[in-house]
């Protein structure tokens, strides 16, 4: 069934971050760095808070059969696969109830809004959350606490809302199966020693940044504001993921600032509406009739998850995105399934109302087989995310890139300059209107925007190498070098060593540049660029002989560098 509604997304490529955690990442093209992966932070960035070393593993494993998009899409459909499958088998095991766990299970696949998690191979986390979540529940239920607890920890290390099943573990010994207190902090033991080991390990891993995390107001607005508004807010935000859960019609990638407006107020239909959901939800996991049933069970699983991605308490990287709601949406399959099952008690019922769910299964279907289309590349995501969320800046200055890069400067122009005039600090907003100034021949004004954004975030490295190219152009070359010099430190690569190399030699350091070829590049992994490099910086310090011997040793006649990334 996974196959069958997510076939179709298996040709797309690398998109949004999966560049960065996958394409671009060194450290997952071997198994032998695996021990180093888990105690390093994601993306190699400490100060963006994200801890997930095991999602890195299976993509280390994914390499050992290359580097084909492919394999990661059918990885990620396989474990959504396996999750549909112990959806039933926990649902028939707890409750014995077959057509509950046959329900469960569908609804769950069907459900449009896991798009993200699983055509966007970089949902793949939050597949793996759930994944290992519900094998933790199972072995839980057989009182094999120290089995459980692995797959607790590995959860975690998929993701940071892994966390999360340790309130389930706890209401499952304690609410559930009637044990007090004392008992369950004691048979949970080997879960408390999960956490503690994951604290550690992230600590190593992140430092000053174990329970915070640096964030961009545009991606997250509610990082920078007072508990009250990002509480309201939250509030409304898990009332639109259960509304796009169910009614799953202007699914985006992308919620950035000002998709979502911020609340402040209390008084607003959205945060009434998100807060009589939760009452009701911890109804549902605490009231004697249910804590025990399957409405329990997925009532809590949403709350748990979602809580640790809502921004209620700890600021995260994002506002809102479609992935995060997916292991909270088994807990949406179990309590709609039970409802079901409850309604149609009566055959009569039954078989009237089956030929409507199987009509929404059908729209479903329908629904994510188009969806997963958006996905297939950067332009058609991006033209979507701008689509459905028009008032989103990021969405608009990535898609102005995307349309930049294909020569689509009449589409690119009106979304750059819209995406400036709303938040004139957004850094990929400065690159997009810096490249527009550039195309158009207002050096002048690119060099500007670039330094402003570079001047904001000297980590951003898209706007410093795109000022080093327009300095070098102007034959600012010590400039230039000097900011080279530091992209290739910041992410040394094999073309960043030539660029830096030959911004030496345009600067009157040809020596330089030869010491640092000679460091850094070993002479069987020499290509042409590095030849004819090599060539001209002896022929820099007027030494012929050694410039020809070089140049004879390969048939390029001109450096293909064109000092663009």
């Amino acid at each position: 069934m996974a196959f069958i509604l997510f076939g179709n997304g298996i040709g797309g490529g690398f998109v949004l971050d999966d560049y960065s955690s996958i394409e671009k990442n060194q450290d997952i093209r071997s198994l032998g760095s695996i021990p180093t992966l888990i105690f390093k932070p994601f993306y190699n960035q400490p100060e963006s808070g994200l801890y997930r070393p095991f999602t890195l593993v299976s993509y280390a494993f994914n390499y050992l059969f290359g580097s084909n998009p492919a394999g990661f899409h059918v990885v990620n459909i396989i474990i959504h696969g396996l999750n549909i499958f112990l959806i039933f088998v926990l649902a028939r095991k707890l409750f014995s109830d077959e057509r509950l766990a046959y329900l469960s299970s569908i609804l769950f696949a069907v459900m449009p809004i896991h798009t993200e998690g699983v055509t966007y191979i970089s949902g793949r986390a939050d597949v793996l959350i759930l994944f290992f979540s519900l094998l933790s529940l199972l072995f839980l239920d057989k009182e094999k606490y120290w089995t459980g607890a692995v797959f607790f920890l590995l959860g975690m290390l998929s993701k940071e809302s892994g966390l999360g099943l340790i309130a389930v573990a706890v209401w499952w010994l304690w609410i559930r199966q009637g044990k007090n207190i004392k008992e369950v902090f004691y048979k949970l033991a080997p879960y408390w020693g999960a956490v503690a080991l994951y604290f550690i390990l992230r600590y190593i891993a992140l430092k000053e940044y174990i329970f915070s995390v640096k964030v961009a107001f545009v991606y997250n607005p509610l990082a920078s504001l007072a508990l009250p508004a990002r509480v309201f807010t939250a509030l409304k935000i898990m009332l639109l993921y259960i509304y796009k859960t169910f009614i799953p019609f202007h699914l985006s990638s992308d919620y950035s600032y000002n998709q979502i407006p911020v609340l402040n107020n209390f008084f607003n239909l959205y945060v009434i509406l998100g807060l009589l959901i939760f009452a009701g939800l911890l109804l549902l996991i605490f009231g004697d009739r249910t804590k025990k049933t399957a409405l329990g069970l997925g009532a809590a699983l949403l709350l748990a998850f979602y809580f640790i991605v809502s921004n209620f308490v700890l600021p995260i990287g994002t506002i809102m995105a479609e992935r995060m709601f997916y292991a909270s949406s088994a807990g949406i399959a179990v309590i709609t399934a039970t409802t079901i099952v409850y309604i149609t008690r009566k055959k009569w019922v039954r078989y009237l109302s089956y030929p409507f769910l199987g009509l929404i299964c059908i729209i479903y279907v329908i629904i994510t087989v188009n969806r997963n289309n958006d996905w297939l590349n950067n332009v058609t995501l991006f033209e979507s995310a701008v689509a459905q969320s028009p008032n989103s800046v990021h969405a608009m200055a990535l898609l102005s890139r995307e349309y930049m890069k294909i020569n689509r400067w009449d589409k690119a122009n009106p979304l750059a300059i819209q995406a400036y005039s709303i938040y004139p600090e957004h850094l990929p907003t400065l690159s997009v209107v810096g490249a527009l100034a550039a195309h158009e021949g207002r050096i002048g004004d690119a060099i500007s925007y670039y330094k402003k954004a570079f001047e904001i975030n000297p980590e951003y490295q898209t706007a410093e190498w795109n000022l080093a190219r327009l300095l070098m152009f102007q034959k600012k070359y010590g400039e230039a070098a000097e900011l080279f010099g530091d992209l290739y430190h910041k992410e040394p690569s094999l073309y960043r060593t030539k660029v830096y190399a030959l911004s030496l030699i345009n600067s009157g350091k040809p020596k330089e540049a030869i010491s640092f070829i000679g460091s850094e590049i070993k002479a069987e992994s020499r290509d042409g660029d590095v030849l004819l490099i090599l060539g001209k910086a002896y022929s820099g310090l007027g030494d012929k002989k050694t410039a020809n011997y070089y140049f004879s040793l390969t048939d390029a006649k001109d450096i293909s560098i064109e000092f663009a990334e």
